[in-house]
């Protein structure tokens, strides 16, 4: 079964933002992460991060972190045991039952983006 949502609606931003705590509903071993990025209007870049969470300890660990995006586009972020590494784009990993997705901010300008993302 599939499973597919928005962790971050298409907004302008200025900050960093957690987004909403994900169950992996249906034990789905692969994860797509798209940001789609409409609107750069300086030199604005954003990080975007996966975690997981260690369900005893509560603590969030890093499972993937994008390269800097800072123009206009869409890029994927994949995660799957099933895939060959790829630095800041795929990591071969298992998609963990509680993950997020998060951002980090190089500066203050605004950056226009959404961030979905699809569980198979």
């Amino acid at each position: 079964m599939a499973q597919q949502g928005v962790s971050h609606e298409s907004a302008a931003r200025t900050a960093a933002e957690i987004g909403p705590t994900i169950t992996n509903l249906y034990g789905g071993q692969n994860l797509l992460v798209f940001i789609e990025t409409t609107l750069d209007e300086a030199s604005a870049a954003v990080t975007v991060l996966i975690d997981g969470l260690d369900p005893a300890s509560g603590a969030w660990y890093n499972i993937l972190t994008s390269a800097v995006v800072n123009a206009v586009g869409t890029r994927i972020l994949r995660v799957s045991p099933h895939l060959t590494a790829s630095a800041n784009l795929i990591v071969k990993d298992i998609v963990p039952r509680t993950f997020r997705v998060r951002t980090t901010v190089a500066d203050t300008d605004e950056l226009t983006y959404s961030i979905g993302y699809s569980l198979t």
